[in-house]
């Protein structure tokens, strides 16, 4: 499981294409370098300028509170209380895109409609919290 966080976080495509940089400049003598740093420039850069991801991994839901706990990018454990007066709506939304196969547990908030999302990456989570919000 953690494993597809990593994919989804792009580090392993920048480890990847380090390394063949490196390989190709051993082999032919021409430098990668700077196209590497341009990447990880650029994606360091939307990683900073979007909110950062997070990844359910229990979800308790209280007629008053809701509590989640989840993974962040860099596979920390972290929680979150919120309380059901603060919130909009809860939605489960199930991805149909290609390249991005996590389904999500969307939380909408009342004071500036401010939307949370959670990546769940576990098909038993995934039909645990359909059951919970339904």
């Amino acid at each position: 499981m953690k494993n597809r966080i990593l994919f989804d976080n792009y580090y392993i495509y920048l480890i990847a294409f380090a390394l063949s940089s490196v390989f190709k400049y051993l082999l032919t003598g021409k430098n990668n370098f700077v196209q590497f740093f341009i990447i990880v420039a650029l994606l360091w850069l939307y990683e900073s300028l979007s909110e950062k991801k997070k990844y359910l991994s229990n979800l308790k839901m209280d007629e008053e509170i809701i509590e989640l706990e989840y993974f962040d990018s860099f596979l920390k454990e972290r929680k979150i209380r919120i309380d059901k007066q603060n919130i909009t709506s809860i939605n489960y939304i199930k991805n149909t895109r290609l390249w991005n196969k996590f389904d999500c547990l969307q939380i909408i908030e009342k004071e500036n409609s401010k939307d949370i999302n959670f990546k769940i990456f576990d098909k038993k989570m995934q039909e645990s919290v359909q059951k919970i919000i339904t």
